[in-house]
């Protein structure tokens, strides 16, 4: 029986127990026969587990995250289950706690599940409810983790197409379904000397130049999608030259060649507006 003692370091525990999925699994039983019977029945199937007598003995080691889930009994000197499950929930330690416990009243296992165990099994037990639990409990935090994994990897992807659209040389905008503004990045700043900010809630109108209005109506208010959408339609802009700060541009209108297309809710056909 692989046993843990509390002069054991953190790297001969990582280097000599926990896998390096994090899959290990930790007993926390006081009766060492009945701790080597389980350890023996998890390593015929397969799974790899440490064995402490207490909680108390066991908490810096859970606290430190090295085990992924933890067999824990109820009743134990010192700090019994109930404790180190309150521990546990206090710091929001990412453990999985399954009850392995004698004690079988409704009391028990109400109290341990609202404290945070994810199972609670009676001695004794049947080896086949005890690996369904542990297979049931890997699921669940396999499924959560991808979780995390998609959520990261959707952050990252914004962070970056943010990153593109702030810093794209060209004007990108959004207009609502009434056709105002209702994002525009900073190179409007550079090109037509507005902040994005003075452009949120004005209609697109507001900055066409007015022989160009009828062709800005055309493209600017654009349902079509994909290949049907405005391409490259020359339009006049008016720079914010000539109404105080701004002196770096030499004349009051800019020429733009503008891309439109509709925008639609992805669970409907409604139009939200052009982009």
């Amino acid at each position: 029986m692989v046993e843990l003692n509390e002069n054991v370091t953190w790297g001969e525990v990582k280097n000599n127990g926990e896998n390096k999925q994090g899959r290990r699994l930790l007993i926390v039983d006081d009766d060492a026969k009945m701790a080597a019977s389980l350890q023996s029945l998890l390593t015929g199937h397969g799974i790899e587990a440490d064995y402490l007598g207490d909680a108390q003995t066991a908490w810096p080691h859970v606290r430190s995250g090295q085990y992924s889930i933890v067999l824990l009994d109820l009743v134990m000197p010192e700090l019994d289950g109930h404790g180190l499950l309150e521990r546990i929930r206090g710091e929001g330690i990412d453990v999985s706690v399954i009850v392995v416990s004698g004690r079988n009243t409704f009391e028990d296992a109400r109290d341990a599940l609202q404290a945070g165990a994810e199972d609670f099994i009676r001695k004794p037990y049947t080896p086949e409810d005890l690996v369904r639990a542990i297979g049931h409990v890997r699921e669940k935090r396999d499924l959560k983790a991808r979780g995390r994994s998609m959520e990261l990897a959707l952050k990252s992807s914004e962070q970056r197409h943010r990153f593109f659209v702030e810093n794209s040389p060209d004007i990108i905008y959004m207009l609502d379904d009434t056709g105002r503004f209702i994002f525009v990045n900073q190179t409007v700043a550079s090109l037509l000397g507005f902040e994005p900010e003075e452009l949120a809630g004005k209609h697109y109108s507001d900055l066409v130049v007015p022989e160009d209005i009828d062709m800005a109506r055309y493209a600017f208010d654009e349902r079509r999608t994909g290949d049907r959408a405005t391409r490259n339609v020359e339009l006049r802009l008016r720079s914010k030259h000539g109404h105080g700060e701004s002196k770096q541009f030499e004349t009051r209108n800019v020429t733009i060649e503008l891309n439109s297309m509709g925008v639609y809710n992805n669970k409907s056909t409604d139009f939200l507006g052009t982009y």
